[in-house]
């Protein structure tokens, strides 16, 4: 039943092990995103436009599939629109599970709280939901 669902099927460990490798995978997933609108961010700042750069990162060893979810949406601030309330709950729910389990979010949770990902990516203002990960070390 499974394999109609998704493919591969991994044993990650016993259960709940796959809802953690979820969390786990969408908030790298949603720092990727992050740093690859944070990197249009700084190609402008040094004269390159968006379309330029968008179009010549996926060519390079930046590319990846969180960039061609930057590149593929038309622009930058459209990228908020299609993944902040898909991904919002996720980030939430993997601070808080690496809060209860005092893990270190680590570089992933610096990203994860950064303007680039807080605005850009989860359409968040003024950071609200965002808690402080330094909590979890």
């Amino acid at each position: 039943m499974l394999g109609a669902y998704a493919s591969p099927i991994l044993l990650v460990g016993p259960a709940g092990n796959g809802q953690r490798v979820k969390l786990v995978n969408n908030a790298l997933f949603v720092a990727q995103v992050g740093l690859a609108i944070d990197a249009v961010r700084l190609a402008g700042s040094v004269g390159i436009e968006e379309s330029a750069i968008l179009a010549a990162l996926p060519h390079g060893s930046g590319a990846s599939r969180a960039l061609g979810v930057v590149g593929n949406g038309g622009s930058v601030d459209a990228v908020a629109g299609r993944l902040g309330a898909l991904m919002s709950k996720d980030v939430d729910v993997v601070r808080e599970v690496a809060r209860n389990a005092g893990a270190d979010l680590g570089i992933i949770g610096t990203v994860l709280s950064s303007r680039a990902v807080e605005e850009k990516v989860l359409g968040r203002t003024d950071n609200e939901g965002v808690r402080d990960d330094r909590e979890a070390r």
